[in-house]
């Protein structure tokens, strides 16, 4: 946790009752983790692992993670996220109810009972070097507005309105190309009967894991390139999920009746008002493996 100085006894009482929060809620979430661990020792690092990157280090990498936790060298953090055995997909679940449980009360307590709740799609693209990491290749990377050599990952963020947002879900996008190659598949670590799954397929597994926890949406939402998915869409209109209906940005009526919140909350839109999501401005041709990529 950063420090903080001041004379003011509100704002010093606010901090320390903010830092003890945050303590008491990291630790909720550390105990709520430990089913997803086999062994203790690497539940207890991933702990460290955690309070570093919730920390206010300046850079975070193998060895500014190590010198917080405390750890001579990288290497009980490499080993728990190259080899130790753990859930990934339990802890993702767990992460996922742990925020949205959090944003929920926080809407509650701020006594924003009606706000909305939206599920945002987007990626994230992250540059690497070389040709070993699984889903690496050169490809179009926003994090850097050029195609590169990196990653990119499909995320889903839940917002409340006027609260604040989280991410509740993750999936790497693996290129067709990997998985039709036995020698590269085996060399980059990906698992045996690993099948493509386009960016939008991947939005609605990320989807479908955060419906089974229980998750009410009032609204989907994406750029084009979820937009322009027919089978994330379908998804979507076969749930009676407001949504994703074109590619662009979201757009609402102007003036007071721009939210009808008793429709919103159902996953309806009133009659004769629908929310779309612009015209279709194409496809990304960086990587065209699939008609919905």
């Amino acid at each position: 946790m950063p420090y903080m100085r001041t004379t003011r006894c509100k704002a010093a009482a606010a901090a320390r009752i903010g830092a003890a929060l945050a303590r008491r809620k990291r630790s909720e979430l550390l105990e709520l983790l430990r089913p997803g661990f086999a062994r203790t020792g690497p539940w207890l690092q991933a702990g460290k692992y955690v309070m570093a990157v919730m920390s206010q280090i300046p850079k975070r990498n193998g060895w500014t993670i190590a010198a917080h936790a405390g750890d001579r060298a990288p290497d009980r953090t490499q080993r728990l996220l190259n080899r130790a055995v753990w859930d990934t997909f339990a802890a993702m679940g767990v992460v996922r109810r742990f925020a949205v449980a959090g944003l929920d009360e926080a809407a509650r307590t701020a006594g924003r009972r009606r706000g909305l709740a939206v599920a945002a799609i987007d990626e994230t693209g992250q540059v690497k070097q070389g040709e070993l990491t699984a889903g690496v290749k050169r490809q179009y990377l926003g994090c850097v507005g050029k195609v590169a050599n990196g990653i990119n990952t499909v995320h889903v963020a839940y917002v409340r309105e006027g609260t604040g947002h989280a991410l509740v879900g993750a999936r790497e996008w693996i290129p067709a190309g990997h998985l039709d190659d036995p020698v590269k598949s085996a060399v980059m670590g990906l698992p045996d009967g690993l099948a493509f799954r386009t960016k939008g397929q991947l939005a609605i597994d990320i989807l479908a894991d955060a419906f089974a926890d229980g998750l009410c949406l009032d609204f989907v939402c994406g750029d084009e390139v979820y937009g322009s998915c027919t089978e994330l869409r379908e998804y979507l209109e076969e749930r009676d999920q407001a949504g994703l209906r074109a590619a662009g940005a979201v757009q609402f009526p102007a003036g007071p009746a721009r939210r009808d919140h008793a429709h919103l909350q159902a996953g309806r839109r009133p009659a004769g008002q629908q929310a779309r999501l612009g015209d279709p401005l194409g496809r990304d041709r960086i990587e065209r493996t699939s008609p919905d990529t």
